[in-house]
């Protein structure tokens, strides 16, 4: 019975073993050793079971033979979402589990519900474009609210679902959307990216700052409050008061009023726009505009 016990155990271990091979993870005798607590001897007969499908890169450490591996693995994975910023939408960051998610072994089949995501044709030309000018760090030209500007591309950054530019201009960080850049024009001159400006755009907190333009006050009825009480609703949402008859106000930042406007409409009647109070005017004369009704 201890040898077949013994077997099962040394199975196990060999399972687990490859599938971490297949995960990108290397091993070595002495990895082996502390992480299934077994003794030297073991650890080595280990690695001798596996040689087929092992290939070493020195120093006593092994990896799966270049030939079987595919294409992407979990730890890809987990690499692209934290990238594009979806590690925090799913209770877990673990690789035992994102290989249950995969497979659909013990989760359920999830919605994810969020904003609104810009769908427009120039995005698609304008992030490739750009894309290929910040890997080759040049300058580009575009048109953007009616003036020429000239710009050294550093990022590309999404927020609340828009799509935006971060660079310099005159050697001053900014921030453009990419919806709003029209005739963009990649240049063959080339820049020197500012390390201080690259680690502001890196730093998630200091990329915020570089999207906040003009703060906003906002009313919220008393009906719609405990929702954005519960969670914040707005970007950069921050509660400033909470009235007698159960209405709040509420600040937020925002880049533009394209930003903004979707949100607000989303609530209506529930958000009104408080200052600058021409947003306010200029939301009431786009609905006005919509449902066709004389000003």
């Amino acid at each position: 019975m201890r040898t077949k016990g013994a077997k099962v155990k040394v199975a196990d271990r060999l399972a687990e073993i490859i599938l971490s091979l297949y995960q990108g993870e290397i091993f070595s005798a002495d990895i082996i050793r502390q992480r299934f607590d077994v003794d030297m001897r073991t650890a080595y007969r280990d690695l001798n079971r596996l040689g087929a499908i092992l290939e070493d890169i020195g120093e006593g450490k092994k990896r799966l033979s270049s030939h079987l591996k595919g294409p992407f693995n979990v730890n890809d994975l987990l690499r692209l979402t934290k990238r594009a910023g979806l590690a925090a939408v799913y209770p877990w960051n673990d690789i035992k589990t994102y290989r249950q998610f995969i497979h659909l072994r013990s989760i359920p089949d999830l919605l994810v519900l969020g904003y609104e995501y810009e769908n427009s044709s120039r995005l698609n030309s304008h992030f490739y474009e750009l894309s290929n000018l910040i890997n080759s760090r040049r300058y580009c030209r575009f048109i953007y609210k009616n003036a020429l500007r000239y710009v050294a591309p550093y990022r590309l950054a999404t927020r609340l679902g828009i799509w935006y530019l971060l660079g310099t201009e005159n050697n001053q960080a900014d921030t453009w959307m990419l919806s709003q850049i029209n005739s963009l024009e990649s240049l063959t001159e080339t820049f020197i990216p500012d390390p201080v400006v690259l680690t502001r755009f890196d730093d998630e907190e200091g990329m915020d700052d570089a999207l906040v333009k003009t703060e906003v006050l906002l009313q919220v009825s008393a009906q719609a409050a405990v929702h954005f009480k519960r969670r914040k609703l707005l970007p950069f949402q921050k509660m400033m008061q909470e009235l007698d008859n159960g209405c709040l106000i509420l600040s937020s930042h925002i880049v533009s009023p394209e930003q903004l406007f979707p949100l607000v409409q989303y609530w209506i009647p529930h958000v009104t726009i408080i200052s600058p109070q021409v947003w306010q005017h200029d939301l009431k004369a786009r609905i006005a505009a919509w449902c066709d009704i004389e000003q």
